[in-house]
C-alpha cells in the first residue's frame, strides 16, 4: 500500500484522502542537526520538502522530541514558519498529556492548515493518523518500548476526546519499520509492525483502514538509515515522517 518515488515513500490511501504526507530516504540524507550539521539537515529537508510540492517558506514543520515515552501533545495554529521543534517552542502545545515520568513527546495530534507534525525515526515505524472528516491529523513514534508503555493507546484516546472523531473512520499508515526477520529480543523475533496493527484494532481502528509499509529500514540498507543495523550507533542519521495540511 506504500510506494517509492524520487526517493519519497507513500501510501495511497492516504493519497486518496489528499493528505500531505511522506517519509524520506537516504536519496535526501540525514534529517537530524543532532547527527550532522544543522544547516546541512536543513538542505535536506527543503530537497525532500520540494519534491512534496512545499516550501519551508510557508509551511511549519514542527518536529516532536521523541524519547520512547507515552507523552501525547495537542498541538495549536502556529505563527511561525519553517522548522519549529517542540522542545524549544513550548508555546506551540494546546494541551500536554503526561501518561510516563519520561520527558519528551512521542505522540501529537493538530488540526492546523499549513503545519506538518514530524518525527526522525530510524528503526521504529512512524504511524500517520489522518480523519477524513474533521480532517485533523495526527504522528506517533511508535518503538517497541513506547508501543509497549501504550502510546498507541494513550495517542489514540487523546485523539478521539479532543477532535471528536469517530476511530473506526481513521486513515492509518504504519511507516516503514524493522522487520521481524530483522529485529531479534534476545533469541526470538519481534514483529513490531504487527503488534502496532494488533493495538490500532484494539482501539477500533478497521482494518481495511490500516496500512502497512512493505519497506524494512534494516535490510533496505540502499534506502534507509538502521540504528539497528549501524555499527556506529551514535553517528548513524535519521530519515523524516511527516503528515499534515496545506
Amino acid at each position: 500500500m506504500d510506494f517509492l518515488a524520487d526517493g519519497v515513500i507513500q501510501c495511497l490511501p492516504l493519497l486518496d484522502q489528499g493528505v500531505t504526507h511522506g517519509v524520506s530516504t537516504r536519496k535526501f540524507g540525514n534529517m537530524s542537526s543532532d547527527r550532522s550539521s544543522k544547516n546541512e539537515a536543513q538542505a535536506n529537508t527543503q530537497k525532500f520538502f520540494e519534491v512534496l510540492g512545499l516550501s519551508l517558506e510557508q509551511i511549519s514543520l514542527i518536529k516532536l522530541p521523541v524519547t520512547n515515552s507515552s507523552n501525547v501533545a495537542q498541538i495549536k495554529q502556529p505563527h511561525e514558519k519553517g522548522i519549529l521543534k517542540l522542545a524549544e517552542h513550548g508555546k506551540l502545545i494546546k494541551d500536554h498529556h503526561d501518561f510516563s515520568c519520561k520527558p519528551g513527546i512521542d505522540a501529537a495530534i493538530c488540526t492546523a492548515e499549513n503545519t506538518c507534525l514530524a518525527i526522525l525515526p530510524a528503526d521504529c515505524a512512524a504511524i500517520m493518523i489522518f480523519d477524513p472528516k474533521t480532517k485533523s491529523y495526527g504522528i506517533i513514534h511508535a518503538g517497541r518500548e513506547g508501543v509497549e508503555a501504550g502510546i498507541i493507546f494513550k495517542g489514540l484516546t487523546v485523539f478521539r476526546n479532543w477532535a471528536h472523531i469517530d476511530p473506526k473512520k481513521l486513515r492509518c499508515y504504519i511507516g516503514p519499520n524493522i522487520c521481524p526477520k530483522c529485529y531479534k529480543i534476545g533469541n526470538k523475533n519481534y514483529d513490531l509492525a504487527a503488534e502496532i496493527k494488533y493495538q490500532l484494532k484494539q482501539v477500533f481502528v478497521q482494518e481495511k483502514y490500516i496500512a502497512t509499509s512493505k519497506f524494512c529500514t534494516c535490510h533496505d540498507h540502499e534506502y534507509f538509515y538502521s540504528h539497528y543495523r549501524a555499527k556506529d550507533k551514535e553517528t548513524e542519521g535519521r530519515q523524516i515522517a511527516i503528515i499534515g495540511r496545506k
